[in-house]
This record gives C-alpha cells, sequence and structure tokens, in this order.
C-alpha cells in the first residue's frame, strides 16, 4: 500500500465499478470517500492484514459493494476552481 495518496485516481475508478477499496488513511479525499472505502494505517501489518481477510470474506464484500454503489462523486472544474480561490484568499 501506500504511505499516502493525495489523489487516488485508483480508487475512484474502482468505486465507479462497485468495487470495494481497501485504501490508506493517509488520503486526500478522506472527507469525500467516508464510509465507502475501508481504511488502514498504512504502517501497520496487522491492520492490512485485517481489512484484508475482512473483505475476502463474500457476505462483507457483498455488503460493501451494495454500499459502494451508492458513492457519488461530482467534482466539477467550477467547484475545483472555487477551492482554489478559497485557498488564494487564505494568503
Amino acid at each position: 500500500p501506500s504511505l499516502s495518496d493525495i489523489s487516488p485516481n485508483l480508487v475512484l475508478e474502482s468505486l465507479m465499478f462497485n468495487t470495494p477499496v481497501i485504501v490508506t488513511s493517509e488520503t486526500g479525499l478522506a472527507d469525500r470517500l467516508g464510509e465507502y472505502v475501508s481504511y488502514v494505517n498504512p504502517k501497520n501489518n496487522s491492520d492490512i492484514a485485517d481489512k484484508i481477510i475482512s473483505i475476502s470474506s463474500e457476505m462483507e464484500y457483498n455488503k460493501k459493494a451494495e454500499l459502494v454503489a451508492k458513492f457519488n462523486f461530482d467534482h466539477s472544474y467550477s467547484q475545483i476552481a472555487s477551492e482554489f480561490l478559497n485557498i488564494f484568499k487564505l494568503l
């Protein structure tokens, strides 16, 4: 796993196909990914192993897949521009 991932495109693509995902807790999109992904501490092997074992269960996988099917990520260019302008205002 990555120690951090500011813009996890692979995660977003997986979610688009209703595929449950395990992602590092050090992601730049944690506020948008919320409960739709399983987070791991990238420096904790036991945490990583536990999440892999958990999602390997057919019942848990299906439960996560149903949740992921409800995920909607809309981040328009207008929203991005607004976010940048807000950052510049803070400078």
